[in-house]
């Protein structure tokens, strides 16, 4: 089975953006890694894509989660759901099965496969 990661949006700014939140995706890295990629590797090959803004932090982000693809699109103008379309839509000619999308900054406190759902091969 071949799962994509997608983690999309802000991943870093060092001082406080235009909406008055600051992102550091260190804060969150661990938690990705332990509670969404690693327990779907059970299920299959999992490959992780990002879509994000250009900051100094892309090398240690694509080296932390051993990312496949990189989109980087301007933060001039941007808006949640032109990234999220645009981040998705970059996955119309990829062969995949399952799908997870999420933000760099969410903490998650459980594995995601305590969730119930089949990600047997149909």
């Amino acid at each position: 089975m071949e799962i994509i990661v997608d983690l999309i949006g802000a991943s870093y700014n060092d001082n406080i953006g235009p909406n008055g939140f600051n992102r550091d995706w260190n804060l969150s890295k661990q938690s990705i890694r332990d509670n969404i990629i690693t327990p779907m590797s059970e299920f299959g090959n999992v490959s992780v894509f990002i879509a994000t803004y250009d900051n100094d932090q892309i090398p240690d982000i694509q080296n932390y989660f051993n990312v496949k693809d990189t989109l980087l699109l301007p933060y001039e103008n941007s808006h949640q759901r032109i990234t999220y379309h645009n981040a998705l839509s970059r996955l119309n000619d990829v062969d995949f099965d399952f799908l997870i999308s999420t933000r760099f900054d969410i903490n998650f406190f459980n594995p995601v496969s305590k969730f119930n759902f089949d990600a047997s091969p149909s």
